[in-house]
């Protein structure tokens, strides 16, 4: 199952095994999931990160292009149109939210925080105030972090499963709404209109992003 239709697409081919959620499989990233143990013991912890990132990045971006292609095909549930119709926004607008998403690494990042919070809000003007990172959001179990005013999605590398299709999905599709300026209070105040399919996944990505959005307002 991935978000809004059907399983999810594996990625160069592959074909998901009897009760799993998806599989993720091709020459760029096939190399780095089956070494990663040995990544572990052998590098060190930043180099560790980078390879990581690289990995989660390609896995994201995968993820969301096959999500983009369902919803620019109508390959979507008829309550997620629905759904997306609540949120106000279109399926082409989701679709190039993930075209053209721009994955970074959270950790590691010196940008502004108030560069990716809402204009005119408190939190922004707070953000400023203090100089604050997007780095220094990620601490204990923070999985991502959205710009609200632009296609930047920043990733903890440690905490993103690239293998794991429906959590790929979940986390790159709740991001990108971010990214078209939807921010937490906006998507779960549609929740009693939001069909289960999407609800559910939506929960299971809040529950990975639990400090990672921008705050609700």
């Amino acid at each position: 199952m991935t978000v809004c239709g059907g399983d999810p697409l594996p990625i160069g081919g592959g074909v998901p095994g009897p009760g799993v959620s998806g599989s993720l499989t091709g020459p760029n990233i096939d190399p780095l999931l089956n070494d990663i143990s040995g990544l572990i013991a052998s590098l060190s912890t930043a180099a560790l990160e980078a390879q990581l990132f690289n990995v989660d990045s390609i896995a994201l971006k995968a993820y969301g292009g096959q999500f983009s292609k369902r919803l620019r095909n109508g390959d979507i549930f008829e309550d997620c149109v629905k759904d997306i119709v609540n949120l106000q926004i279109t399926p082409e607008q989701w679709a190039d939210a993930l075209d053209n998403v721009s994955v970074l690494n959270g950790p590691t990042s010196a940008e502004s925080l108030a560069g990716t919070l809402p204009v005119g809000s408190i939190e922004r003007q707070v953000a400023q105030d203090r100089n604050l990172t997007v780095g220094g959001q990620f601490g204990p179990g923070t999985v991502a972090w959205s710009s609200a005013n632009d296609n930047r999605v920043w990733i903890n590398p440690f905490y993103v499963n690239a293998g794991d299709a429906l959590e790929g999905s979940s986390l790159i599709a709740h991001e990108t709404l971010h990214n078209l300026g939807l921010i937490d209070s906006v998507i779960q105040g549609s929740s009693g209109l939001m069909s289960p399919t999407l609800l559910t996944i939506f929960r299971k990505s809040w529950e990975l992003t639990a400090l990672s959005s921008p705050p609700t307002l």
